[in-house]
């Protein structure tokens, strides 16, 4: 307040002025701020006062860099620094630093592996986040990290992770299921001659296994030839070299003729034994030697000897034949 007096006759007057003196109480860029890339946050702490102007910096990813609380679109971290002009010309300052949330996620590698094989998706969970993976076709649970799967078929998976501040992020994972099939072929009958079991190899990258290997023209091919004397079951295994999958098929041989001496017999001096099984009439039987036999031509002859004697039995039907 200003007072001026005239000494001389006594007359004084009076007036006032008041002076505005800018704090840092009236300028408020508001707190840091962590949100999800593309978020829209209202920064500054603050509203308009009259009279006052405000200038935002760096401009970048603001509505309007001169108001007091502008709203921000989150893409990079940004320090932004308000400034105040009070209307005497006066400035004062406050920042505030905007922060995108990046959060972490991995479905982890493709992975091919064989049909009905169990594989884990995924990698290890980060607390505080929440997962998602669709589609949910065959998961053990589509809300973990890490869940597991049998697979059938070919199938891609999105995960999708949202970390503390729910801001979500998307990654993928392709199973490729290595699906092949083994063919031993049709059942056979054999007739003196080999016939040949399987079909035609899968091509370079597979192996061939057949078991039992014995009569066999080789066990390591996909189509060998096959000449047994008893009816045979073979089984094919065929393997993926890369993947380490596998597939099984069986297959039936069976000899036209088939010869069966029975097993062997051991009787005291003047005893007789029968040998050999029972007749079919659509074959012929041939032992030889003939000695001690009731009948060398018959399936089941009785036997006497007074030593010891091997026997061999051919069975002949419809021109194959077997012993």
């Amino acid at each position: 307040t200003l007072t001026v007096s005239n000494n001389a006759d006594g007359c004084f007057s009076t007036d006032a002025v008041t002076i505005n003196v800018a704090s840092t109480e009236m300028v408020d860029a508001g707190p840091n701020i962590m949100a999800c890339i593309g978020d829209n946050v209202l920064i500054g702490g603050t509203s308009m006062q009259a009279g006052y102007t405000y200038l935002w910096e760096p401009s970048t990813g603001l509505n309007n860099p001169n108001i007091a609380q502008p709203t921000a679109t989150i893409m990079d971290t940004i320090t932004y620094t308000i400034t105040l002009i009070a209307p005497s010309g006066c400035e004062i300052q406050d920042q505030v630093t905007v922060t995108p949330s990046l959060p972490i996620i991995d479905a982890g590698e493709d992975i091919t592996t064989c049909a009905n094989s169990t594989v884990i998706l995924g990698t290890s969970g980060l607390p505080g986040y929440s997962y998602a993976w669709t589609p949910t076709t065959g998961l053990s649970n589509p809300n973990i990290a890490q869940p597991s799967l049998t697979a059938t078929s070919n199938i891609t998976y999105t995960l999708t992770a949202s970390d503390p501040n729910n801001c979500p992020i998307t990654d993928e994972i392709t199973i490729t299921v290595q699906s092949i099939s083994a063919d031993a072929g049709p059942d056979r009958t054999v007739c003196n001659s080999p016939v040949q079991i399987g079909v035609a190899g899968l091509g370079s990258g597979y192996t061939y296994s057949w078991s039992p290997s014995a009569s066999l023209s080789s066990a390591s091919i996909s189509n060998p030839q096959a000449l047994p004397s008893i009816q045979t079951m073979y089984t094919l295994t065929i393997t993926h070299t890369a993947s380490g999958c596998q597939a099984i098929d069986q297959v039936t041989v069976t000899p036209s003729a088939v010869a069966n001496a029975g097993p062997d017999e051991r009787i005291c001096q003047g005893e007789q034994a029968q040998i050999g099984h029972a007749p079919d009439p659509s074959c012929t039987y041939s032992w030889s030697p003939s000695i001690g036999l009731s009948n060398p031509n018959v399936a089941n002859p009785f036997v006497n000897i007074t030593s010891t004697r091997s026997y061999i039995l051919q069975v002949s039907k419809a021109g194959c034949s077997s012993e």
